[in-house]
Order: structure tokens, then sequence, then C-alpha cells
């Protein structure tokens, strides 16, 4: 019988033994989905017995402590004074400490967002390498959010009641900065809609990775919250057959991305509407970020092309970082940082291999 069929007769003429003729074989499909969506769930934690979603945020963190670059990250930083641990955590979880990949490997999986993938071949990627930041903070008393910004999750925590600090070890940034100039934040166990004002560092003011771009709109989500509803968008993300997960070996399987919503609820609980409504524009929201980002690269080019010779360009670049580019660097907004910046972004637009580089910055 047809969908449509079904919807255009009324009940009195369903029959019990009809009703059940197209409820189980729907509600078979329904079960064999959740099935599926749980197996791909836990099998990427690589845990044994995991299996009770429940039970998923503290089994993720569980399964997260097993990554060897965890543990000798754990090794280094478990007996530092908890005020140095942000800094040496970012050192060592940085993508440009990361090791080569060892041979035999290149070939597995590289989202570096699912445990069993960073297990095998070490590859991390925003996500992996916050989960490791985050679960090592939590376990050295240092108080932080998990932020989730659109594509993007990275870990902003408390030096103390006047200070934050920014730790993206993806993009290789990691800079401390005045509480105030967090718009909306309120504080690492609330859920809030965030926007990172520019501001001039303070003399005690750590920026490390100085020329790369902050992501200055997310939402602050405490730790675990955050941490197993990325895992979760991640694993949809996989069951929908985005490219990025092409090499971890999980089929295309749209019912069991369907199925997956209901494991999430009953993991994590109903969604807080804030973050319901960030998911909901999460399309537009990458959508804007895509092409503010091609509008900067374009800007800088056409400042390039009207201003060949370097004193000029970066005379030029410095006026243009006091608008919208500025936003990329909002820890560099003293007149002597907008100079080194643009000193930088003069030497990206120079020649195509760091053309090359600046897009990506600008890309993140």
């Amino acid at each position: 019988m047809h969908e449509s069929e079904r919807d255009t007769k009324p009940a009195s003429e369903f029959k019990q033994g009809h009703r059940e003729d197209w409820t189980e074989p729907r509600a078979r499909e329904s079960h064999a989905a959740m099935s599926v969506a749980r197996a791909v769930l836990f099998g990427t934690l690589s845990l044994p017995n995991a299996t009770d979603e429940v039970d998923f945020a503290r089994r993720l963190l569980e399964a997260t402590r097993t990554i060897p670059r965890y543990e000798d990250i754990w090794h280094h930083v478990r007996d530092l004074p908890a005020e140095r641990v942000p800094q040496e955590v970012f050192g060592l979880l940085r993508r440009s400490a990361d090791p080569e990949t060892p041979q035999g490997k290149q070939d597995g999986p590289i989202d570096g967002v699912f445990v069993s993938s960073i297990k095998e071949t070490g590859a991390l990627e925003c996500a992996g390498r916050t989960l490791i930041a985050s679960d090592i903070l939590t376990r050295r008393g240092v108080q932080h959010c998990v932020a989730r910004a659109a594509g993007h999750v990275f870990v902003v925590y408390e030096v103390d009641s006047e200070t934050l600090g920014y730790l993206d070890a993806n993009n290789n940034l990691h800079f401390t900065f005045p509480r105030e100039a967090l718009r909306g934040y309120k504080g690492a166990n609330d859920v809030a809609e965030c926007h990172l004002e520019n501001f001039v560092p303070g003399k005690n003011d750590i920026v490390d990775g100085f020329g790369n771009s902050a992501f200055v709109d997310f939402y602050a989500v405490p730790p675990n919250q955050g941490l197993a509803a990325s895992y979760f968008a991640n694993v949809r993300a996989a069951l929908h057959g985005h490219p990025e997960f092409v090499r971890s070996a999980i089929p295309r399987d749209l019912e069991a991305a369907e199925a997956l919503v209901q494991l999430e609820e009953h993991a994590l609980g109903p969604p807080h509407p804030a973050l319901e409504e960030r998911d909901k524009n999460l399309a537009d929201a990458h959508r804007n970020a895509a092409q503010k980002k091609e509008r900067d690269i374009q800007q800088l080019l056409k400042l390039r092309i009207m201003h060949p010779n370097r004193a000029a360009f970066v005379a030029a670049a410095v006026t243009a970082l006091a608008g919208e580019l500025g936003s990329e660097f909002p820890y560099a907004q003293a007149q002597t940082d907008k100079r080194r910046i643009a000193e930088l972004l003069w030497s990206a637009v120079s020649d195509a291999r760091r053309l090359n580089a600046l897009r990506g910055r600008l890309e993140h």
C-alpha cells in the first residue's frame, strides 16, 4: 500500500490486521536504522562493551584517554601548576607540532575526529584536538567551555576573574584577552551565544601564533555537553556521506543518520533552545562565513594590485585592518600589531605559494 493511499482513507476502513501489515515493516526498518546508528557511533570509540547511549558522554572521554597523543600530553602536564597547563597543552597539541604520518598509515582514515581514526593514523582535526585539550583541562581543574563556531570547534578557558584564553590548536593560535571583550559569555557552565570584540592585549597577555585568524562568533557550551554534541554531529555528517569522511569506513545511510538524532537526545537530553536555533541557521552561518572570508581575500588581492610597492601596500593594509578585515585578528588592534599583520599579509600575497597559505589561514 502506498503512503498516499493510506493518507486518503479514513481510519475506520483499516482493520487491525491491515494496520499491522504496514506498521510492522516500518517499525522493523526504524529498529534496523537505530541499530546501525548505534553500531556506527560506538564503533568509532574503539571501546569494548560500549553500547548504551545514555552513558555516551562518559564513554567518549574514556575512549579519548586511550589516544596515544593524549597519553603523551597528559604525562607531560599532569604534575605542572594548573596555570601553566593551557600553554603547555597548546604547544604539544598545535598542528605545527604534529609528527609525520607513519609509513603504511597514509591510506588510513584522516578525518581526525573519531577516536578509532585518530588511533589508527594519528591524524587530528579541530574536533579531535578539542576532545584531547578539553578533557586534560578538566582533569587539571582549568575551567573552560567548548566553543562551537560554524564548521569549527575549539576551547575558551578562564585564566582568572578578568581574563579568558582562546585555545585553537588546530589553527596554531592561542591568546589571552580581557573577559569583557567576549560579549554574551556567562561562564564555563552556561550555554551562550558569544562575540569576541577587538581588543588591545595587556602586558601580561599571551599571543602565540600571531598572524593566524580567529573565530569571533561562536556558542560557548559546557565541556561534556559540547564535546558529545560535536561528536554526534560528526557521526551524523559521516552517515550523510560528507567527503571528509570518505576514508572513515562509514557507509552513507540517511535512515541511520536520522535515527542518530534520537540517540543523541537519549544521551544528552533535549537540545538547548539556543543550540537548536544555531543548528537551524547553521547553513546560513557557513555561507556567511565563507562569503566574508572570500571578501577578505578579494580585498587583499585588490590592495596588492593597487599598491605593488611594499610600503604602500602595508600602509593601505593597516587602514583596512581597522575595518571588517581586522575582525580576523581581534588580538592585533594596537597600531604596531596591525603593521606586523600587514607585513605578513604582504608576504602572503606576493607569490602563489604564500597566497595559498593566506587562503588557508583566512578559510581556517
